[in-house]
């Protein structure tokens, strides 16, 4: 992305150049900026191309009201010189922009009192979206989608789609061995309850402010799902050691999270949670294993071989 790009998008927004402009690297898939303009800081992004906008914005007025009104914190976008959310430039990008919301920096691995607030906090991040006056439409309808996810790797298997050079018996192997006890997982997931959730609540989209959760950030993957795919997205990052679930820890983030709830609730979660954390390891392994061996998709190859890397490591 040159410089030049980036500055025309931040006129569009500031009305002015930017004094500086960083790189963050965390998102997998839109490229994100932290800018520094007059001495305040700025979020811009250039929006993955297959994203409906439309969907995004009616999201954000369904949310944004409803955080405002609870004290929630999350990425309030600006408007640009026409009155819009979203710039287009030359080039088709879409960019966005919005002030960089300061938050307690957490120092991995967290301490138990920090895994339990992160839980408490995942439970009132759900409390303030079942406030929401309607159902989000959903950015990524497939996200968590598991059979749609391994109905397209048989599809790209059985047709020739992944290349040679790019595949790995092994991990092929373990594709195999654990899709039946996985779907299953997901059949169960699907028939319990259903509300609003983030979509991708790991510890880097969360906002925290004197030990307790105060927000959240890249809300673009907003839907209606399971809350504990989001308890489990949570837990795989920042409950593991050399990659291997830690219990202890896992219990931490879990019982703070049950506090929140009914007694019904609490024991569904000490019951599933486990299988659900798998499952959604799977799913991404896989989803990592496909783009890898396609040579496209969503996830980006930050170096090469990342992305079949990363596949192992879930899978």
């Amino acid at each position: 992305m040159n410089t030049e790009r980036i500055q025309s998008a931040c006129r569009q927004f500031l009305n002015t150049e930017a004094d500086a402009i960083n790189t963050l690297g965390e998102g997998h898939i839109n490229d994100t900026f932290c800018i520094d303009c007059r001495g305040k800081a700025y979020i811009l992004q250039c929006v993955q191309g297959g994203m409906d906008i439309r969907k995004l914005e009616y999201n954000y007025a369904l949310y944004s009201g409803v955080c405002d009104r609870f004290g929630w914190r999350y990425p309030q976008w600006l408007k640009d010189r026409e009155g819009q959310y979203y710039y287009m430039d030359a080039q088709g990008g879409r960019w966005r922009m919005y002030p960089f919301l300061e938050s307690d920096s957490l120092k991995m691995p967290l301490s138990d009192g920090e895994l339990y607030a992160c839980g408490q906090g995942l439970a009132g991040m759900h409390a303030v979206f079942a406030k929401l006056p309607g159902k989000p439409r959903a950015a990524y309808p497939l996200l968590h989608d598991l059979k749609h996810y391994y109905t397209e790797y048989l599809r790209l298997l059985q047709g020739g789609g992944l290349r040679p050079e790019m595949r790995d018996g092994r991990l092929e192997e373990k594709i195999a061995a654990g899709i039946d006890k996985m779907l299953a997982t997901e059949a169960l997931v699907k028939a319990g309850r259903q509300a609003v959730v983030h979509g991708d609540a790991k510890v880097a989209n969360l906002l925290f402010q004197n030990g307790s959760m105060v927000g959240c950030i890249d809300m673009d993957t907003l839907m209606t799902g399971a809350p504990l795919e989001d308890v489990a997205d949570c837990m795989r990052s920042c409950c593991l050691k050399d990659g291997l679930l830690q219990n202890e820890m896992a219990h931490a983030l879990t019982e703070g999270y049950a506090s929140a709830l009914g007694k019904g609730e609490t024991k569904a979660v000490r019951e599933k949670l486990l299988a659900v954390y798998d499952k959604i390891c799977f799913e991404l392994g896989l989803r990592y294993y496909t783009d890898a061996a396609a040579g496209g998709g969503c996830f980006k190859e930050k170096y090469p071989g990342y992305r079949l890397q990363r596949a192992g490591e879930l899978l």
